[in-house]
């Protein structure tokens, strides 16, 4: 009985707690999440520290030589690793511009003026141009008396260039020069009048740094006339590098050259009035933590001969404290031709120029010391020569005639680079030169030069 009455009080229990009551409203627990967004006052700048080591930043110097042989290097310097929340300022499509105005005057009312500008819009336009003035006059005194050098002497050298970016990674470039020079041997000759033209383009593609991949095209053409010989020169080149990395320390470079060089006399009779010449420089780049080193072989051939040199240049820093060392090979090929001649010897007669082939090898050793704002180097090179041009004697109104040898020698150059800051640098050099070759062969080639 007491059992039956204890279930029925427990299902009553249930039912009434089961009943709702029907006004009341169902309560649920909201939670309301809203984005913080701070205010002005409430906003602090964080402040990030980090070290920037101190760097010494050479001078930018900007050739504008008219002649010289152009090297490409598409190396590109160590990044500086920064901390991620400092972001640096921001330099694209920075305008920059210089220009230069100089003058020098001499012995023998020697006058040399020119004058060089340069325009620079970063990723888009690059261009400038450069003129030369130089005049000598020696009408009296005992060499016009002599009648073997020239009583007045004027060249006008004048280059143009344009380089425009088709895209951050591809340029195209343009450049133009024109000179020309006048020599009077005495004041009843006729007026030696030399004219020279030229010009060259280039094509450059470099996606080394995404793709370790980097290509140059380029091709030339060059001439030069003489009036009074009625003599003609011309050269045509064309030119291609490639550059492929092979890792993160080792490229590949192969740059090969074609150069075609003619002439035409009235007064000659040749055999031959072109040649025709293929340079070849393949090398293999290694980049260490304290050395670059680059391993290659030159190989040339023409239409009669052909040449092998081994490229070398290593380059170790601090091997010991403050001493540095640099072992290298270095060469020069062109041919003897009016064109190139007439640069190094002006009073030249037109027929001398053999178009024989000029070749320079050295083998060098440089050390240098790097104490304070000051570098001391001394370079040591045994030079061999081939087919090198010799000034010997004169012929109708002072002009030379020349004659080619073969010939060794060795030179010493001491040097001392003074750099305080970005914006100077003075650099003393003086080459001393030891001929291993009978020096009664030898004219006007100089024993020493000091160069400021």
């Amino acid at each position: 009985m007491r059992s039956l009455i204890t279930i029925l009080g427990f299902l009553l229990s249930v039912a009434v707690s089961g009943q709702q009551d029907s006004t009341s409203i169902a309560s649920e627990k909201v939670e309301v999440v809203k984005r913080y967004e701070a205010s002005i006052l409430q906003a602090s700048r964080k402040e990030i520290s980090f070290k920037k080591e101190k760097t010494t930043k050479l001078p930018i110097r900007y050739n504008y030589n008219l002649t010289g042989e152009k090297i490409i290097d598409f190396e590109r310097p160590t990044p500086e690793i920064r901390p991620i929340g400092f972001q640096g300022n921001t330099k694209t499509g920075k305008e920059s511009f210089n220009g230069s105005v100089y003058g020098g005057y001499g012995t023998h009312q020697t006058l040399l003026v020119g004058a060089a500008y340069h325009y620079y819009i970063e990723d888009w336009i690059d261009a400038g141009f450069k003129v030369d003035h130089f005049s000598a006059n020696n009408s009296n005194g005992i060499i016009e008396q002599a009648e073997l050098f020239q009583s007045e002497y004027r060249d006008i050298e004048s280059s143009l260039y344009l380089g425009y970016h088709l895209g951050n990674q591809t340029k195209i470039r343009l450049d133009y020069d024109f000179g020309i020079n006048s020599r009077n041997t005495r004041r009843d000759s006729s007026n030696l009048l030399v004219r020279k033209w030229g010009a060259d383009f280039s094509f450059d593609h470099n996606v080394f740094e995404d793709n370790g991949f980097a290509v140059r095209l380029g091709g030339g053409y060059h001439t030069g006339f003489h009036r009074v010989d009625d003599f003609k020169d011309s050269k045509l080149s064309g030119s291609l590098n490639i550059i492929k990395q092979l890792s993160d320390v080792i490229s590949a470079e192969l740059p090969v050259k074609f150069v075609r060089t003619s002439f035409q006399a009235i007064v000659l009779e040749p055999s031959r009035t072109s040649f025709i010449d293929l340079i070849l420089r393949p090398k293999i780049r290694f980049r260490g933590q304290n050395f670059n080193a680059s391993a290659g072989l030159e190989y040339i051939t023409n239409d009669d001969d052909s040449f092998i040199f081994p490229l070398i240049d290593l380059s170790m820093d601090h091997i010991v404290s403050i001493l540095d060392l640099r072992i290298y090979t270095e060469s020069r090929y062109q041919r003897n031709s009016f064109y190139n001649l007439i640069e190094e010897v002006p009073y030249m007669l037109s027929n001398a120029a053999n178009y024989s082939p000029s070749y320079l090898r050295s083998y060098n050793l440089k050390p240098s010391v790097n104490y304070l704002d000051f570098i001391f180097g001394l370079n040591l090179a045994y030079r061999t020569y081939e087919n090198d041009y010799n000034p010997y004697g004169y012929m109708e109104r002072g002009r030379f005639t020349l004659n080619y040898l073969d010939r060794d020698e060795l030179r010493i150059t001491p040097s001392v680079n003074w750099s305080p800051n970005e914006n100077l640098s003075l650099k003393l050099t003086y080459d001393y030169n030891i001929f291993l070759t009978d020096s009664l062969d030898l004219f006007y080639k100089p024993v020493s030069t000091l160069r400021l």
